[in-house]
């Protein structure tokens, strides 16, 4: 299992280059519909983290925010 702690599993997913759009291929809709609202989910959890953290101390929770936000905009 991945923490927060961990780097990313492929290292391309860090340079930006749009390699979350492997993680969404070849998924039936079903499949999709269940991903996003897992990821939803998880955004919902983590903003409110993050709102009890405004300074940014724990980075990497706001990191994974951001990466977990993309990943949304590029499933829709």
């Amino acid at each position: 299992m991945r923490t927060l702690t961990d780097g990313p599993a492929n290292p391309a997913q860090s340079a930006g280059d749009g390699a979350y759009e492997d993680d969404f291929m070849g998924m039936s809709k079903k499949d999709l519909s269940r991903k996003k609202a897992n990821i939803k989910a998880r955004i919902e959890d983590l903003e409110k983290k993050a709102k009890m953290d405004p300074l940014k101390k724990n980075r990497a929770l706001h990191d994974e925010l951001d990466d977990l936000r993309k990943k949304l905009a590029e499933a829709d």
